[in-house]
């Protein structure tokens, strides 16, 4: 082919879709080359499209997969080509994947949209709430839509309201956010309006957090909005002795719900007991909505900012938005003011809110996912080149298939974590999809390839092929059964998220007891080592260190120190094993007897080792004549008991010689003997 590269893609490109006669027949490295640039080019295709209509979130992703690979499918099925004879159907429809997933992402325009889904609402309630102007503002007017998603405070108006109506109550503020939908109710100047809202302690999220639904009118005139909240989980109270005195609204559908209770003896247990009836808090939301005058200059900043609270955008994000803030630096944010109560509970709450800017929001979780894919990058590279390391049976046979495999299930874990955060986020989809992307890669090409490498080298040669087969389902078995049971101790131990981070970070331990336990050298190079710890440690300490992070969790110094020890300490034992042995740190008395490599030897042995050697005898007078070592053909010094190895078979070789082999095979070079472990 051309030696220029465009003229070579031309011509893979004008043979793909050339008529060739029937005797034709395909060269493997030429049938996968033009197989990987049509996929690219399909993929280019299809992102192109997809960005046109638009097709966004999974379905996107998912069309976009199914149509490259039956593209691909037809074109070689058209071609006349037996798959056979190229490997099957797995490789030629792998061929080129994955840079077209890269491909088709980066070219998919997908739209991005500035109102986050319900399902992601929760994420930006947990937003700093940005200090709020006074509304009574002379030149503000009242917006023509409510639209959009709002962050700010709360505060309750009579301070010794029981936190037992709401826990989330209990210290009397916190934040607020909401989003609502407002659309054309059929009567002028009036929209109804749809959304959800949460209340929060403060800045992050815990178990308290209410969420409720939004269900009201907007009035464009006067700029109310009045609206029914209902809360996902019902906030109840007991009747109070006026209730009862009264017979009130509260008492009767108390007393009605008690009666119509679905089993008859607790109908008749609640009936006998009234002083138990609850009333259900009847929840409003009555805010006076207007836009406040916005005059900020400043290059850089979203628009519509409050003063003294300007996010500031820079590097390219702020490039690209720079025309539209200088387009909308008129338009100024929706201000709330207001209140949530409650008649017949007694409740109320000032509420203050201002429009939010998820461009801030969306930044953030963009760089998130830089940070992710580059450490995942990071440590592809580290672990193509522990396999290069350990490439040969004995080495492989060293590594601790629990440690790699609890690796891999943390990659598969934090793959589904972060494309399930795509799916729901979906302005989102495509940086979270990328490093999902990169994610299954490692875990599901690289990490499970060297899987079966270990799993290879320590079973030996294959002599039944269905005995192969099951022990080989078998450990695909255990691999995904541990990601799904992961997965559901998760969910189901929410409160004991820092426990479980700290069992899933002691993915060295089984190396270190793997070796203990076998008295093998350590395979493990310690470049991987190091690498790995520090790479697979900076996304908790980003998550609990860092008091902005995307997920908005409580910083905690404390545990960032404690899961950084703990995981140092386990790379330090890993790291003396490597210079002192694998079983350094368990006192000589427990250790079982050892063969000394560096034993002394007497003259007789000397001799019989120096008659295998290809020297011819030697003098055992001096003990240093001809005992050559048969690995680098050199001579031997035999009376240095440190400077050379000797076998239980008598043979003698360089310390570094032997060392070297027995990395490779557990076998004397000379005669073929079997070697204790050193």
């Amino acid at each position: 082919m051309p030696a220029n590269p465009f003229h070579r893609l031309a011509a893979t490109y004008a043979q793909a879709f050339s008529a060739h006669s029937a005797s034709f027949r395909w060269l493997q490295d030429d049938l996968l080359d033009t197989i990987h640039w049509l996929r690219q080019a399909v993929s280019f295709l299809i992102g192109f499209i997809w960005g046109a209509v638009p097709v966004t979130g999974w379905v996107g992703f998912v069309a976009f997969l199914a149509i490259g690979t039956l593209a691909i499918f037809a074109w070689y099925k058209r071609q006349g080509i037996d798959e056979d004879d190229y490997g099957g159907h797995q490789l030629l429809l792998a061929e080129g994947l994955a840079p077209s997933v890269s491909v088709f992402l980066e070219h998919a325009q997908l739209p991005v949209e500035r109102v986050l889904k319900s399902q992601a609402f929760g994420e930006l309630a947990s937003l700093s709430p940005a200090r709020l102007p006074s509304i009574n503002n002379s030149n503000a007017a009242m917006p023509s839509n409510v639209s959009g998603t709002f962050k700010g405070s709360w505060r309750l108006s009579q301070p010794n309201t029981s936190s037992h109506v709401m826990p989330v109550l209990n210290q009397g503020q916190g934040t607020v956010a909401f989003q609502l939908t407002a659309v054309a109710s059929g009567q002028d100047e009036v929209l109804d309006v749809q959304g959800g809202l949460v209340l929060r302690k403060g800045a992050y999220r815990s178990e308290h957090d209410t969420y409720m639904e939004v269900d009201g009118v907007y009035i464009t005139a006067t700029g109310q909005l009045q609206a029914v909240l209902k809360p996902v989980d019902r906030v109840k109270l007991n009747l109070e002795q006026q209730d009862f005195d009264l017979q009130t609204t509260d008492y009767r559908k108390a007393l009605r719900g008690a009666a119509l209770s679905v089993e008859e003896s607790q109908a008749s247990h609640n009936l006998s007991d009234l002083s138990a009836l609850q009333k259900e808090c009847e929840l409003m939301l009555s805010l006076t909505v207007v836009t406040a005058s916005n005059t900020s200059e400043t290059p850089g900043a979203l628009p519509g900012a409050l003063d003294g609270e300007q996010p500031q955008i820079t590097g390219a994000l702020g490039k690209l938005m720079g025309g539209k803030q200088s387009r909308e630096k008129s338009v100024g944010d929706i201000m709330m003011n207001g209140t949530l109560f409650s008649s017949n509970c007694g409740l109320s709450l000032q509420i203050n809110a201002t429009t939010s800017h998820v461009e801030v929001y969306e930044a953030k979780a963009v760089n998130y996912t830089f940070m992710v894919t580059a450490l995942t990058f990071i440590q592809v590279l580290l672990l193509l080149r522990q396999m290069e390391s350990t490439n040969t049976q004995a080495t492989a046979s060293k590594v601790s298939l629990l440690m790699l495999g609890q690796q891999a299930v943390i990659d598969a874990y934090l793959c589904l974590l972060h494309l399930t955060t795509g799916f729901v986020v979906e302005p989102l989809f495509n940086a979270f999809a990328t490093a999902a992307f990169f994610e299954f890669v490692n875990f599901a090409i690289f990490e499970m390839q060297y899987l079966l490498s270990i799993w290879r080298a320590r079973r030996g040669p294959a002599l039944d092929t269905w005995q192969t087969q099951r022990e080989l389902a078998m450990l695909y078995i255990r691999f995904y059964g541990a990601l799904l049971g992961s997965i559901f101790v998760t969910y189901q131990s929410q409160r004991f998220i820092r426990p479980i981070l700290m069992l899933v970070y002691s993915f060295w331990i089984p190396q270190i007891v793997h070796c203990a336990r076998t008295d093998v050298r350590q395979p493990l190079r310690p470049l991987y080592i190091i690498g790995m710890s520090l790479t697979r440690l900076l996304l908790p300490l980003y998550l609990y260190g860092c008091p902005s992070n995307v997920l908005m969790i409580v910083p905690s110094p404390v545990f960032c120190a404690v899961l950084v020890a703990w995981l140092s300490l386990q790379a330090a034992v890993l790291l003396c094993q490597t210079v002192w042995g694998p079983r350094w740190f368990v006192p000589k008395c427990f250790l079982p007897a050892k063969y000394d490599y560096h034993r002394p030897v007497v003259p007789r042995e000397v001799a019989e080792g120096a008659l295998d050697s290809s020297s011819g005898p030697a003098d055992v007078e001096t003990g240093d004549a001809g005992v050559e070592c048969v690995i680098c053909m050199n001579p031997a010094d035999v009376g240095q008991p440190r400077a050379r190895m000797v076998t239980p078979c008598n043979h003698f070789f360089h310390n570094h010689c032997l060392q070297r082999w027995m990395d490779v095979k557990m076998e004397c070079p000379t005669c073929r003997r079997s070697l204790p472990a050193p």
